[in-house]
């Protein structure tokens, strides 16, 4: 499928015309003539000395991957420009000659970012045509770019720099949903509504708390697309082929310029490891399954007359005058099977593929544009559509009062009196059977009737709102319990945007408690908030309430209380001393909240990012 050839093997590779700016319109032999000033001939593909034979038109035409690869073009200049700045480290190319090739390299991807570039028909893969254009620019110069690195870690790398953007426009695309789902959620957290297992009438919730069901498992994707992220940010650039190189370039240098974390730890590795992309397309399909799901929900209510689908996110009939169909949320049902095959397209190429770089790899980057671009059709669609789904109450409420839902609540009201719970299952289902019989439901017990099976006044029971709030436990449908929820998930991507340019680390803010009301207060002049948000209550798992106050604190020393630090680590491992000796550690993504009036001490245990927050216990809490 996609690009990242091996400079040991003669792949083959067709290209466009000369002058077409189009890399799909292949068409022609390569030509002949003399050499250009970096050595190979016109029309003559990169590797092409070995070989004294052109390579077959149809072997070219399977071979060639311009045609999606090309969408690699600004990362393969970004890794072009950070190798060249490499070979100047390095002694092997002086200040301005790194200059004049990093000019070459913009201009020649400027041109192919507007349309203008000409590519030739040696062209196979982005990679050669941008160092073709450089080449033809810059002469011998430009021939010269290639020392000390192979396609196989260049593609690599250029993946790994497309992914990086790539995951972090779906997570806002993912982020933009989950807040659509908790606006709905909060406007509806006391609408009652039938709860359903296997399809079939089960308790009472809230719609508000089934909105919520999607929104935390759409933040389950998120920190899935983050931790993805944080492993995939190994720059593989200066493994070479297989072995590095004898040039002494730099790659920790070349990573950092690049952005990356950190360098490749093996260079085998290096060019062998696609399972950054495959973890990335398994995030992408899980998060196609709750789009899915999601979607399903949605037109199930429509179906059942609870919901309405916006006219702008229908569609009618080509024969039927009637007909408005909710194809959106059905196109978005439906995508889910394509993102788990683009998964599973990956994970069979690589089954049983030794290490090393092989031409199967090629495979990789088709299936990972589809999947992208799938998501980013699909989470739009779902985020305008959901925004503008018109709910019915009053016919939630009306399906809400049927009498079986409340089977459980008399069941448990029974348990309160002291009757063992199988005792009371037992009894309930008997009831249930005899009424079924008789053509009766609960709803028709007569006041003697209740009291006769043990619970007085038991018709009251039978009331939506009176169910719903008597499950008030945390993540339970109760009207509190669905607004703490809300809370709580705008307080996890209030941490994640707060945090600027880390904002796709992991933060594990699922340590709050979710029961707890929570509260938004002033920030105290000279504190530092999240640009455009509020400053967030949160409470720390012992009970003690925190509210983040952004601010940079030292890298080492005491914390004096009022005020105390919570940190969150990006990176690395930090422990943690309390004055009475406490040892707290944390590693990545993890966050660490000083008890109350504590004075501690960090100490980091290996290089670690951390981003800080000053902590102070709001007026009240325990």
């Amino acid at each position: 499928m996609t690009t990242g050839r091996d400079d040991e093997a003669a792949p083959p590779g067709t290209g466009a015309d000369a002058g077409t700016a189009d890399p799909a319109s292949a068409g022609g032999p390569p030509g002949t003539g003399a050499s250009r000033a970096g050595g190979a001939r016109p029309g003559e593909p990169l590797w092409g000395g070995r070989f004294g034979t052109p390579p077959a038109p149809e072997a070219r035409a399977l071979g060639r991957s311009l045609a999606f690869d090309v969408r690699l073009a600004a990362q393969d200049v970004e890794a072009s420009v950070a190798h060249a700045r490499a070979l100047e480290a390095a002694g092997l190319l002086t200040a301005e000659e790194a200059a004049r090739l990093e000019g070459a390299l913009r201009e020649v991807g400027a041109e192919i970012a507007e349309g203008r570039f000409a590519f030739d028909p040696a062209d196979e893969d982005v990679h050669s045509a941008i160092e073709r254009g450089v080449t033809e620019r810059l002469g011998e110069l430009g021939a010269r770019l290639h020392a000390g690195r192979s396609r196989n870690d260049l593609v690599a790398t250029d993946v790994r720099l497309w992914m990086r953007e790539a995951s972090r426009r779906v997570g806002g695309l993912v982020r933009m949903l989950v807040r659509t789902l908790a606006a709905r959620a909060r406007e509806h957290a006391a609408t009652v509504m039938p709860g359903t297992t296997h399809g079939r009438p089960a308790q009472v919730v809230t719609l508000g708390h089934h909105l919520l069901a999607h929104a935390w498992a759409l933040l389950r994707d998120l920190g899935r697309l983050e931790d993805q992220a944080r492993r995939a940010a190994a720059s593989p650039l200066g493994a070479g082929a297989l072995a590095t190189s004898t040039l002494g370039l730099d790659p920790a240098a070349t990573a950092r310029r690049l952005g990356f974390d950190r360098p490749f730890g093996n260079s085998i590795d290096a060019v062998s490891d696609r399972d950054a992309v495959q973890e990335l397309l398994a995030c992408c399909a899980i998060l196609g399954t709750h789009c899915s799901r999601l979607a399903a929900d949605a037109i199930r209510w429509s179906e059942l007359g609870w919901a309405e689908v916006d006219e702008a996110y229908a569609t009618g009939s080509s024969m039927m005058p009637q007909k408005r169909n909710p194809d959106v949320l059905e196109l978005a049902r439906g995508k889910a099977g394509r993102l788990a095959a683009a998964f599973q397209s990956l994970a069979t190429v690589l089954a049983g593929l030794p290490l090393g770089y092989h031409r199967d790899l090629q495979e990789d980057k088709e299936p990972l544009f589809d999947a992208v671009d799938t998501l980013e059709l699909v989470l739009p669609a779902l985020i305008g559509c959901l925004g503008t789904l018109r709910f019915d109450p009053a016919a939630m409420r009306a399906a809400a009062l049927a009498p079986e839902l409340y089977a459980t609540d008399v069941a448990e009201a029974l348990v309160r009196t002291g009757v063992p719970f199988r005792e009371a299952h037992r009894r309930v289902g008997e009831l249930l059977r005899r009424l079924e019989t008789e053509g009766r439901t609960l709803r028709d017990l007569t006041a003697a009737e209740w009291a006769a099976f043990g619970l007085e006044g038991g018709g009251a029971l039978l009331d939506p709102d009176r169910s719903v709030r008597a499950r008030a436990i945390p993540g339970g449908p109760a009207p509190q319990s669905v607004l703490a929820q809300v809370d709580a998930i705008e307080a996890a991507l209030a941490m994640r945007e707060g945090m600027g340019e880390h904002h796709e680390t992991k933060v594990r803010v699922v340590e709050a408690d979710a029961a707890h009301d929570w509260q938004r207060i002033p920030v105290p002049e000279g504190d530092q908030a999240p640009p455009g948000e509020e400053v967030v209550l949160f409470r720390a798992m012992d009970g003690r309430f925190s509210v983040g106050l952004w601010r940079r604190a030292p890298e080492e020393g005491p914390m004096e209380p009022p005020y105390h630090e919570m940190a969150i680590l990006l990176e690395g491992e930090v422990e943690l001393t309390l004055d009475d000796g406490t040892v707290l550690r944390a590693g990545p993504g993890d966050v660490i909240v000083a008890p109350k009036g504590a004075r501690a001490t960090w100490r980091s245990l290996s290089p670690v990012r951390k981003f800080w927050a000053i902590y102070r216990e709001p007026e009240g809490a325990p």
